[in-house]
């Protein structure tokens, strides 16, 4: 982030980050405190070396990267929560896109996140606004593409920018035929 003026949103998001951390360090011994974090908080330097290895050799070393699914995993606990707690569908999508950007900042804002974050917060968006038809991912991976290339446009010489939306793109594209609907 360098030094001088910080986003607040960026400076409460780190604040988080660092209390979520110290949390869990202080409930959980190391070897299990650093997959946690490596997990959950996307901090890979926390991970024992030798977890690291047994991730490698039996073929699971994603699982400690934070992508998609995650970000799914974490649009659902919010949609859940404001649910339980009963907050209204205009009150919850703002909260949900605000936590989906913090959660993005948090963990390291991968390009796996920003695009899962984007089309996450894109489809509460447009639900909310009765685009119904817009939800699609026909539409929210070309838009998300777009508007992250329109950020910083050489990320599309970025090969886990490309490959995380050939994946999402393939999967989409993919499962249409069985049944899911675009």
């Amino acid at each position: 982030l360098g030094v001088g003026k910080v986003n607040a949103l960026i400076k409460f998001s780190l604040r988080l980050k660092a209390k979520l951390l110290l949390s869990i360090r202080k409930t959980m011994p190391y070897p299990e405190s650093g997959f946690l974090g490596g997990v959950a908080l996307g901090l890979r330097s926390g991970v024992h070396p030798q977890v690291k290895y047994e991730f490698q050799s039996t073929g699971v070393a994603h699982v400690l990267a934070v992508s998609g699914l995650h970000v799914g995993f974490v649009a659902f606990l919010f949609v859940m929560m404001a649910s339980v707690l009963k907050i209204p569908a205009k009150r919850a999508t703002p909260l949900i896109v605000l936590g989906l950007i913090v959660f993005t900042i948090i963990t390291g804002a991968s390009p796996a996140t920003r695009r899962a974050a984007l089309m996450f917060s894109m489809y509460f968006i447009f639900k909310e606004f009765g685009l119904g038809g817009m939800r699609s991912s026909r539409l929210t991976i070309p838009v998300s593409a777009f508007i992250l290339m329109t950020y910083d446009p050489l990320k599309i010489f970025d090969a886990s920018f490309v490959m995380s939306y050939m994946a999402v793109w393939a999967l989409a594209y993919v499962s249409w035929p069985v049944g899911t609907k675009i």
